[in-house]
């Protein structure tokens, strides 16, 4: 049996971010934890609110950190209300990855990562 070690570099090597900088797992993991709470006290987190608020509460994670990774960072979207552009803060992949293993499916994603819904389980029936 592979440990989890082994199991997670075989992904990276599968999908090809075994060459590049690695964040390191604690923030991520406190912020998917940090994620995972929020929606379940709210029922809805906003992708753009959740990442500023990381970043306001971890300034120097922006931009670069650890090389050329960062926790949070800026990303340039337009706007659907009037088609102007505007700066938005995502999370790297690292942290979504991390978000979606420790929710699992009692998140629901919104289009394109922009949100997430908190949803209850499906019991089931009993016969």
């Amino acid at each position: 049996m592979d440990s989890k070690e082994e199991r997670q570099h075989k992904l990276q090597l599968a999908t090809g971010l075994a060459g590049r900088p690695q964040l390191p797992s604690r923030p991520i993991r406190e912020t998917a934890e940090w994620m995972a709470a929020e929606v379940k006290r709210c029922g809805r987190l906003d992708h753009h609110e959740a990442a500023n608020a990381i970043r306001m509460r971890l300034p120097g994670f922006l931009e670069v950190i650890w090389g050329k990774k960062a926790l949070v960072y800026v990303a340039q979207e337009r706007d659907d209300r009037d088609g102007s552009m505007r700066e938005v803060y995502r999370f790297c992949p690292e942290v979504l990855e991390a978000f979606k293993e420790l929710t699992g499916k009692t998140v629901k994603w919104g289009k394109q990562n922009r949100y997430w819904i908190a949803v209850k389980p499906k019991h089931a029936r009993r016969a």
